[in-house]
């Protein structure tokens, strides 16, 4: 028979932590098979709403109506009174001292340099998206009325002849999209 003092050491090395488990990875891939569907095929986002509620079953029957639990070994590290404190010293470089190269913005640009760039890199997109039309479809409103018919439902059902016309109403959504995208 163990007496108190034996029993007291052996739970003080000893904690319980939750058990592990397998189903918190299999509903995080459920969801990503979710997402991966709405960009592939809704047999994915089936296959994903699947798998995730397979792996929120398995998780909760883990954790309800009372969480499994496993008994592990804690190793003592020393503690901080044992550690002798060291005495040394950090120098921190100056800028150039002993020819160190310290980088340090000498001058902080403008929240303008970010929207002229926002601007450039969007007027570059769009010459080269409609250089795009112009090679591969005959007409520079192609990928200008394919942008525009993310919002606008007539456009989304329209044939190839419409998509190559100019629509005032794909130019603006167009236009909105693409200013509001580039400059975020």
């Amino acid at each position: 028979m163990m007496s108190e003092q034996d029993s007291a050491t052996r739970s003080d090395n000893l904690i319980e932590v939750p058990a592990s488990t397998p189903w918190p990875f299999v509903t995080a891939f459920g969801l990503a098979l979710i997402f991966a569907g709405f960009v592939t095929s809704l047999a994915v986002s089936g296959v994903g709403l699947v798998v995730l509620v397979a792996g929120a079953v398995g998780w909760f029957r883990n954790v309800l109506p009372v969480q499994e639990e496993e008994t592990v070994r804690v190793i003592r590290t020393l503690s901080t009174s044992t550690v002798p404190r060291s005495i040394r010293r950090v120098d921190h470089l100056q800028p150039g001292a002993e020819g160190h190269r310290v980088y340090l913005p000498v001058k902080v640009p403008r929240y303008s340099s970010g929207l002229l760039g926002g601007a450039a890199g969007g007027v570059g997109m769009a010459i080269i998206a409609c250089l795009y039309g112009l090679l591969a479809h005959g007409s520079i409103w192609y990928p200008v009325n394919l942008l525009a018919a993310a919002a606008l439902p007539s456009l989304t059902s329209a044939g190839p002849e419409v998509l190559k016309s100019f629509q005032m109403s794909g130019l603006i959504v167009a236009l909105l999209s693409h200013v509001i995208t580039s400059h975020c």
